[in-house]
């Protein structure tokens, strides 16, 4: 800080706490697959859903009306 040699930040200041740090690892340890977990299961339910299938893909290209 340009106003203050007591306002700078070092690593040792800014740094969280060691209670802190343990509790953000563990809460990411539990979480973190949870999250991987619920990623994999919404890909793999909505895999089928993000076409349509080939034989109505056409069908629909045969029907679509003419941009104007």
């Amino acid at each position: 800080s340009s106003t203050n040699a007591a306002f700078n930040l070092t690593v040792s200041n800014s740094a969280s706490g060691s209670y802190a740090l343990t509790v953000m690892s563990i809460v990411t340890v539990v979480v973190f697959p949870l999250v991987l977990l619920y990623q994999g299961w919404s890909f793999y339910v909505f895999r089928t859903r993000v076409k349509a299938p080939p034989e109505q893909q056409a069908q629909q290209a045969q029907t679509a009306p003419a941009a104007p």
